[in-house]
């Protein structure tokens, strides 16, 4: 029969809390079974007048452990929490027809209960059942299973070499270029030079035409007359 190894408890007590048992439990049950630095966040939020109170036990309790016991603040755990019933004390108020009605003021005792709990370590894989439950070959009589054997996570497949060189190019030669001129015949190529020359040198009647009225227009000063009258004409005459 397994033995099991009673862990160590620290608790804190506040007696005689001026808040009633009922309003109390409502707070301790939104921290009960969660770490103190949690549970302290927690009741920093409450709107509650009771959060108040748990959270001074609380840290009480965590005090204790740290240095009566020696624990880790960080690994504490809220074990137990609960509100026992204090005290009351009776008072009384004016009612109907001057009969008095009763007050109970009443009291509670607050106790937290804190132990240690380590944290699991964060990435913790379990261990592999082996390295045969990892890798599985085909069934030798299983059907519908492929018979091509397993490859493994880690390896690359294997792949074929090839003939030639990756990285070999072939190289063609340069295609010569024909000549325009062994393609044409040898009048043609004539009569195209002959045609481009007469194109850019204007006839020699012509330029000769041109130079003579250039000439009669220079000495009778008419080229270009300035009005339409020509006033300005006679007074050169004169």
């Amino acid at each position: 029969m397994a033995t099991v190894q009673p862990t160590t408890r620290v608790r804190a007590v506040a007696k005689d809390v001026h808040i009633s048992p009922q309003k109390v439990r409502l707070v301790i049950d939104q921290v009960r079974g969660k770490r103190v630095n949690e549970a302290l966040a927690i009741l920093r939020f409450l709107p509650q007048g009771a959060a108040r109170e748990v959270a001074r036990v609380v840290r009480s309790a965590s005090a204790n452990a740290e240095h009566n016991n020696d624990m880790d603040p960080e690994d504490l755990v809220i074990a137990l929490a609960y509100a026992d019933e204090g005290m009351k004390l009776k008072r009384f108020t004016a009612r109907s027809r001057g009969r008095p009605g009763p007050i109970l003021k009443r009291f509670s005792h607050i106790t937290i209960v804190v132990e240690e709990r380590p944290r699991p370590v964060r990435g913790q894989r379990p261990a592999a059942r082996g390295a045969g439950a990892l890798r599985r070959g085909p069934s030798p009589t299983g059907r519908g299973r492929s018979q091509t054997p397993s490859v493994s996570r880690g390896a690359a497949p294997l792949v074929p070499a090839r003939a030639e060189a990756p990285g070999k190019i072939e190289t063609l030669p340069p295609k010569e270029e024909e000549s325009i001129a062994g393609e044409l015949p040898s009048e043609t190529i004539e009569s195209t030079a002959a045609a481009e020359q007469a194109a850019v040198t204007p006839p020699p009647i012509e330029a000769a035409q041109a130079e003579a009225e250039a000439d009669e227009i220079a000495e009778a000063g008419e080229a270009q007359p300035e009005d339409e009258g020509g006033a300005l004409n006679e007074q050169r005459r004169q």
